[in-house]
């Protein structure tokens, strides 16, 4: 049997609002998932939900042979130390998003241990995650990400090969980033201007999904998440700035002077003020709705 077609026991480490997406829709689908979080309620969930619970990060190192980390400190070289440094793992992937330069740590730690690594942010969200079409960037060796690959099936529609080096799909995640946020910030203005000359916003937004301003928020976010007022897509209004701090870090290592991305990064975290800390991000929406008189909300949306 190639390493390619043989199945994986799945260890995961880290089930936060992204994690836990993930680990989610593997029980739905049958997958059998060894879990640790450092939270026992959110253990006791899971557990609830068919996974099989760990004591420890150590202890899901040793009853799989493949270990995803995904946890919200970007990264941690003693979680990857407490994994990889005498278990019997074959593969270490990292789902955290971080500097590439923390990946290269992390790498040093895993090649030293003998355990093969894939670097392999996601991209999509909470929501995205839960239809099984979530997006991986990954970078390692071709027998580790085929393994990644087959074991992320039932959760990942698009499993995206960048390189041979981790810390190229890390580099990956943040240019996704730069344009992501960059892009839901103009969609939040340009649609609450839109609502405010009278359109049902329904409308305006089947409108510029039908035309050049179609973007993945437009068509995944703003209907479930704004229009229905829920404020429930799964992300922290902070994490806005965090993730565009790490990209503007790397344009400034290559040169690049600060453009439009800072702007973006500086407005972000200027209108996060008026929030809490907890509270999802699309609520950013709120800002703009404030100035203009208008709220992007409509019955066609809005869950009963």
């Amino acid at each position: 049997m190639s390493d390619e077609s043989r199945t994986d026991t799945i260890g995961f480490i880290g089930l936060g609002n992204m994690g836990g997406a993930i680990v989610r829709r593997m029980l739905a689908c049958n997958v059998s998932v060894i879990g640790f979080d450092i939270n026992q309620l959110t253990m006791a969930r899971f557990e609830a939900l068919g996974m099989s619970p760990a004591s420890s990060a150590r202890d899901v190192a040793d009853r799989a042979t493949l270990v995803i980390v995904c946890i919200p400190t970007g990264g941690n070289p003693e979680v990857t130390r407490e994994v990889v440094q005498g278990s019997a793992i074959e593969i270490y992937a990292e789902f955290s998003t971080m500097k590439p330069a923390r990946m290269r740590e992390i790498e040093a730690i895993v090649d030293a241990a003998g355990v093969a690594l894939v670097d392999a942010p996601v991209s999509g969200g909470v929501a995205i995650a839960e239809r099984g079409e979530l997006s991986v960037m990954m970078a390692g060796s071709r027998d580790a990400m085929a393994r990644l690959a087959k074991a992320m099936a039932t959760v990942a529609s698009r499993t995206l090969e960048i390189g041979e080096t981790p810390g190229q799909a890390q580099f990956c995640k943040l240019v996704n980033n730069a344009i992501g946020f960059t892009v839901f910030m103009a969609s939040c203005e340009a649609l609450a201007v839109g609502a405010s000359g009278g359109i049902d916003p329904a409308v305006l937004l089947d409108a510029v999904n039908a035309g050049s301003g179609n973007n993945s928020w437009t068509t995944d976010k703003f209907g479930p998440h704004i229009l229905s007022r829920t404020f429930d897509a799964g992300g922290k209004m902070p994490g806005g700035p965090k993730a565009l701090d790490l990209y503007l870090d790397e344009a400034a290592a290559v040169g690049m002077p600060p453009g439009m991305v800072a702007m973006a990064r500086n407005y972000w975290a200027k209108i996060a003020e008026g929030f809490g800390a907890e509270e999802d991000f699309t609520n950013m929406i709120k800002y703009f709705e404030k100035h203009v008189g208008a709220e992007l909300r409509s019955p066609v949306y809005e869950k009963s």
